[in-house]
């Protein structure tokens, strides 16, 4: 099964390549928002058929798609796209087990609040960054 350990090579290199650029801000978190996000969501698409190809390896795989959408959800929070921020977490929560209705059947919005509120470091820590230029907000929310 060659396919199995390609898949989470590649998709673990996307999500390096996310987390990196997310981090770094400028034009790289302006590309890793139009271009990479859009590859590593192709290259999940692909792992999912995987899985259901090989149904005996998918827990692996699955692990590692899990790891870039952590790091994209994280993307979209840093740049303010509630709704690709909501999408994201409604798929990471189907891999938790069973859905959570409380938090699944809530409106984007809600889920963005209750995403920040549950997680006041990481919003500490990780700036909002402009969308079109990359750059970070500082203290006092100017750029």
């Amino acid at each position: 099964i060659k396919w199995v350990p390609l898949a989470c090579c590649t998709i673990t290199l996307v999500e390096r390549l996310v987390e990196h650029q997310g981090r770094v801000g400028g034009k790289a978190l302006v590309d890793c928002y139009n271009r990479t996000i859009k590859a590593g969501e192709k290259l999940y698409e692909l792992c999912e058929r995987i899985c259901e190809r090989y149904p005996n390896d998918s827990q692996i795989v699955k692990d590692y798609m899990q790891g870039f959408l952590c790091d994209a959800i994280l993307l979209f929070m840093r740049v303010g796209d509630k709704k690709r921020f909501a999408e994201k977490t409604r798929i990471m929560a189907e891999y938790d087990g069973p859905l959570n209705p409380r938090r699944v059947r809530r409106t984007d919005e809600e889920i963005w609040h209750m995403w920040r509120k549950e997680n006041p470091t990481h919003i500490e820590q990780n700036p909002f960054a402009c969308i079109y230029c990359g750059k970070f907000e500082v203290e006092n929310g100017g750029k």
